[in-house]
């Protein structure tokens, strides 16, 4: 009898445990869910196409690099630029809802790689001789969501087709850019 409650309190702990941890998850509802989809679609899609071309563009660097240290250089670079676009996140500042047509507030966060990258140069020696180690150090600091992060507004305009919300390809090639942490108005932003 004292070994059933100790497991029947043991299960109860566990299971409001998941019950406290669940409350704490805000669920998504309407435009806002709608919009999430889109969001993580654009993701999975830009992901997928990267995995996909992984083995490619290993090869064409191996092919092209000069030497060892560039091309590993190289493959952390690409590994930064794949972790930092899976990190990114939005908030909605608004939403204004009419009908068929959606208008949405959003802040993007993303990887802020001028940020990064001036860390990088100012944690550099003269030699150089620690920066693949600075890269690999952003690697781990994109991974574990302690990278710097810049966060730009964006309006979004949703549009209901045949009972599915979406969002131009213009709009969906400039939130792509936001999500990469390139800022509206840089010479990447064309």
């Amino acid at each position: 009898m004292k070994k059933f409650l100790k497991v029947f309190l043991f299960a109860l702990m566990l299971v409001s445990g998941v019950i406290f941890v669940s409350c704490g998850k805000k669920e998504l509802t309407g435009l806002h869910k709608e919009f999430d989809i889109i969001f993580n679609g654009i993701k999975e899609e830009v992901t997928t196409e990267f995995k996909n071309n992984m083995t490619s563009l290993e090869e064409e660097i191996k092919n092209s690099s000069q030497n060892e240290l560039e091309e590993k250089l190289q493959l952390f670079g690409i590994e930064v630029i794949y972790e930092a676009f899976n990190q990114a996140s939005y908030d909605v500042v608004s939403i204004n809802d009419m009908g068929d047509k959606a208008e949405l507030k959003i802040k993007v966060k993303a990887v802020d790689f001028f940020e990064a990258f001036q860390q990088i140069m100012t944690n550099t020696t003269e030699d150089r001789s620690n920066l693949l180690d600075e890269i690999q150090g952003l690697v781990k600091k994109v991974k574990k969501g302690k990278a710097p992060v810049i966060e730009q507004e964006m309006d979004i305009e949703m549009v209901k087709e045949n009972d599915t919300w979406t969002i131009s390809e213009r709009q969906k090639h400039v939130l792509m850019k936001r999500m990469m942490g390139i800022e509206k108005g840089t010479i990447f932003d064309n």
